[in-house]
């Protein structure tokens, strides 16, 4: 109908496979930051209207026995991390997706970074240190801070005197080349 209405326009209609069951792509978790404060919002999609999205908050493989059916978007209050796959009738289901939060409620209203990261990843410098922002474990990911022949020496001031009973560090290890702080 839109062809003959269209009758010089090229009109896309998506492949079409017979006989062949095809995986969807895994949904998309939309978020502002990885590490929050109070509370975030975390919304899923996916561009395949007719899908549904099955997620987890506890740490478990969302799948047709163990879900949580997403219809709005998810309020985290608490460190955890989101697992969600799409299904939909005729296709196989998609890998899995999955992001980490972290609650951070603390953090120091001053510090200084005493040695400087590789110039290859040296991120946004020391603020990526409290910025809130997560790297991906990517090595083309420029949000995280390399360290080769220099340590990683931090020094913070925190307005009033405060008790630390906790400190996290996201790293990441990647075999055959170097560490990477967030």
């Amino acid at each position: 109908e839109l062809k003959a209405a269209l009758p010089g326009t090229a009109v896309e209609t998506g492949t079409q496979v017979s006989g062949e069951v095809l995986m969807l792509n895994p949904p998309v978790i939309r978020f502002d930051r990885a590490f929050f404060r109070d509370q975030l919002t975390v919304a899923l999609s996916h561009p395949i209207a007719a899908t549904s999205i099955f997620y987890t908050l506890d740490g478990s493989e969302p799948d047709s026995s163990n879900y949580e059916l997403y219809e709005k978007p998810l309020v985290i209050d608490k460190n955890l991390t989101v697992k969600a796959r799409a299904f939909a009738e005729g296709w196989i289901g998609s890998e899995m997706a999955e992001a980490e939060f972290i609650r951070a409620t603390l953090g120091p209203s001053s510090f200084q970074m005493n040695y400087l990261p590789e110039d290859r990843y040296k991120g946004d410098g020391q603020e990526s240190l409290f910025d809130r922002k997560k790297a991906i474990p990517d090595v083309w990911n420029l949000n995280w801070l390399g360290f080769l022949n220099n340590p990683l020496e931090v020094e913070m001031e925190f307005d009033q005197p405060t008790d630390i009973s906790k400190l996290a560090l996201s790293l990441w290890q990647n075999p055959g080349a170097r560490f990477f702080p967030p």
